[in-house]
């Protein structure tokens, strides 16, 4: 009897230490990542053209999506993305509501800036950046 006590008392604590363990590791893994919201332009014009205002960015990836709900046949729109320093172009997203909404992702640093060019008529369009961090 006296035998099955210890071991009892052994497996309580061998649990014990084992749940403790695994509380701990737990709570000092790295917290998960997520999108994270750093601009939204939108409107209804028809033949328009924005230059946004500059935004950082600090992590290794982000997107820029789009979307629009009424497209006019023939209509479509270009984002280039511009670093600020350089003024070179990072990417260039031609005629994207050809499926009314999309993503594109990249992977560069640093400030940046974005001229949206709306040639035709799109319906409350939307164009926002989200970095992953």
């Amino acid at each position: 009897m006296k035998k099955e006590r210890i071991v009892i008392i052994i497996l309580l604590i061998v649990i014990v230490v084992i749940g403790g363990a695994w509380i701990i590791s737990s709570q000092l893994q790295p917290k998960g990542k997520d999108w994270v919201h750093v601009g939204t332009w939108n409107g209804s014009q028809s033949e328009y053209n924005m230059t946004t205002e500059q935004f950082v960015i600090t992590g290794d990836e982000w997107r820029i999506s789009w979307g629009c709900n009424e497209v006019v046949a023939g209509s479509h729109f270009d984002i280039i993305v511009y670093d600020v320093y350089t003024s070179n172009v990072v990417k260039e997203i031609e005629s994207p509501f050809q499926t009314f909404s999309g993503e594109s992702y990249l992977n560069a640093k640093g400030r940046f800036h974005l001229q949206i060019f709306i040639r035709g008529n799109l319906g409350n369009w939307q164009v926002y950046v989200q970095e992953y961090k």
